[in-house]
């Protein structure tokens, strides 16, 4: 079996394998900056990944504020690994999302590398159980 490094992969190869895993992809460094997200995650925003590119973070992930980016990016060591539930806005729509972010050093320069997946559905459907739930007690009281 021969052994291959990433070195050795072509990039088009790698953006290729980033869109086909169905999720959003967005990178940014320690100036909070989006440096890359791929189609998947700019399409929840019915943008283009450039329009994203450039974005603070916190303009679009409004649990993380401005004044708290540089205490959140601290937070991370190399190779730190955090899932969240949040939401994400932008282009006015505001989208539910779970979001794998790993913080990765490259060359000696940090990036967060997020995986976020749209969450809509799930979250529709357990407001929709929650509403059962209380009609079933309310009638459950009244009998």
């Amino acid at each position: 079996m021969t052994s291959h490094s990433t070195a050795d992969l072509d990039p088009e190869f790698f953006a290729k394998m980033v869109e086909s895993v169905g999720v959003g992809v967005g990178i940014y460094g320690d100036d909070g900056q989006f440096a890359y997200v791929n189609e998947a995650y700019a399409d929840l925003f019915a943008v283009t990944p450039a329009e994203l590119i450039g974005e603070p973070l916190w303009d679009i992930v409004p649990a993380i504020e401005e004044s708290n980016f540089d205490q959140y990016w601290e937070s991370f060591d190399d190779g730190d690994t955090r899932e969240a539930e949040t939401r994400h806005t932008y282009n006015n729509r505001e989208i539910p999302v779970a979001t794998v972010t790993t913080r990765r050093s490259r060359n000696g320069t940090a990036y967060h590398f997020g995986t976020i997946k749209d969450i809509s559905v799930r979250k529709a459907r357990e407001q929709e159980i929650e509403r059962q739930n209380e009609r079933l007690e309310n009638f459950a009281s009244i009998v």
